[in-house]
């Protein structure tokens, strides 16, 4: 058989196909804004199989897959900026894109009952009807390939069910809801720095601490970060451990994670504004008070070698992860009060008063935190875990200081 495609693919390289696939999609979703009236969803399901929701959900997941291939090399800011955008664009804002409104705001506009025989041609031809992952589809979505042969969760376009609960985007026509904020401590899913984390299951630690603990809700507006992280290791500087710095990772993987969260419970609310993270400055050094004491100044703004970010002021927030236990090269906490201006004493004692509950050796750390200049410092532990439970549910609260300062 004659491969139909071969001037296509043989003519243009792929960015030119890109580009005149780009094009269709956007005739096509301006053809179906200017027939919202004439052409119902539950037509274009009975005759094609898929539906203005399909095309909704089929955009989400090129979001997914063109953050999935950027995470698999290092970033640039810029690129971080995309990643964090492509991860919080939910299924709400692709169906406000393909219907040219709110989704609410069309179906009260343009919706109309279906009639019997339409639901029965409609039923007949559930054979063709599209399929959607839901995991991929969720907000913050887990690290993995976007393959079809690893898809586990297939769902039908079909919400017949009169048990199944309603979601702003679920029509009568096509489409069971999808759970676009993930409710539950899984494996962080951005993993810009190449590096794994164990995953834990629905039985750790995390878990509970998610089910267990509340934070605040974000701050208002835009707030944008530059954020250092140091790990303080004398194993990690000399590189002794064989699969990285984990702890350094887990922090940045945390940060991404959780704002894309954030973002999506902004949007929600109402909150036009947006909490964008750039990862100024990451570092590994040994468990030297003074070598801790002069990175920290130095981020800090505070030598004269200070280190700067793109708008010539030093960074917000520095995350410091490890040296915080009771051995005797553990000086991080005492290297951090020494060139604090103002030590924070309250978010500290609220993590560990929280974080005890679930996990009693949390008591153990002498993390501290305060201000330095207009700079936030914050002790992490060196764990992976640790990481994740204190930044999951201390995120919120920390930005609020950032919006102070």
């Amino acid at each position: 058989m004659t491969n139909r495609n071969s001037y296509y693919s043989e003519n243009f390289s792929t960015d030119i196909q890109a580009a005149l696939e780009a094009g269709a999609f956007r005739a096509l979703r301006q053809h179906l804004h200017e027939r919202s009236d004439e052409v119902q969803n539950i037509d274009l399901m009975t005759v094609s199989g898929f539906c203005r929701n399909c095309l909704s959900k089929w955009l989400v997941l090129s979001a997914r897959q063109l953050s999935s291939y950027m995470k698999q090399s290092q970033l640039s800011p810029k690129e971080v900026h995309i990643v964090q955008n492509l991860d919080s664009f939910g299924y709400d804002e692709a169906a406000e894109t393909i219907y040219g409104s709110k989704y609410s705001d069309w179906k009260n506009k343009h919706a109309k009952k279906a009639s019997t025989e339409v639901m029965e041609k409609y039923n007949a031809s559930k054979g063709i009807h599209a399929q959607h992952d839901a995991d991929l589809l969720s907000i913050a979505p887990q690290n993995q390939q976007v393959n079809t042969e690893l898809k586990s969760k297939k769902v039908r376009e079909d919400d017949s069910s009169d048990n199944k609960k309603t979601s702003s985007i679920v029509s009568a026509v096509c489409c069971q809801e999808v759970d676009y904020i993930n409710t539950t401590v899984e494996e962080p899913s951005s993993r810009l720095f190449s590096h794994q984390i164990q995953k834990k299951n629905s039985t750790d630690s995390s878990t509970k601490m998610k089910n267990k603990l509340s934070s605040c809700d974000p701050p208002k507006g835009d707030l944008d970060l530059f954020v250092g992280i140091m790990t303080i290791s004398d194993r990690a500087s000399m590189n002794q451990y064989t699969s990285g710095d984990l702890s350094g990772a887990a922090v940045a993987d945390c940060i991404l994670e959780n704002l894309a969260k954030l973002n999506k419970e902004k949007y929600l609310n109402g909150d036009k504004g947006k909490i964008i993270s750039t990862f100024h400055s990451r570092t590994i050094i040994p468990d030297e008070r003074e070598e801790i004491e002069h990175m920290l100044l130095r981020w800090c703004g505070k030598t004269k070698d200070k280190l700067k970010n793109e708008d010539g002021v030093p960074m917000n927030i520095i995350f410091t992860t490890g040296g915080t236990g009771f051995s005797y090269r553990d000086v991080t906490p005492e290297a951090t009060r020494n060139v604090l201006d103002r030590e924070c004493k309250g978010i500290m004692q609220w993590i560990s008063s929280e974080c005890s509950r679930v996990q009693p050796m949390a008591a153990l750390s002498r993390a501290t935190a305060g201000i330095c200049g207009a700079t936030l410092v914050i002790n992490l532990p060196g764990t992976p875990r640790g990481v994740q439970e204190i930044l999951d549910h201390s995120l919120s609260l920390i930005l609020h200081v950032m919006k102070d300062l």
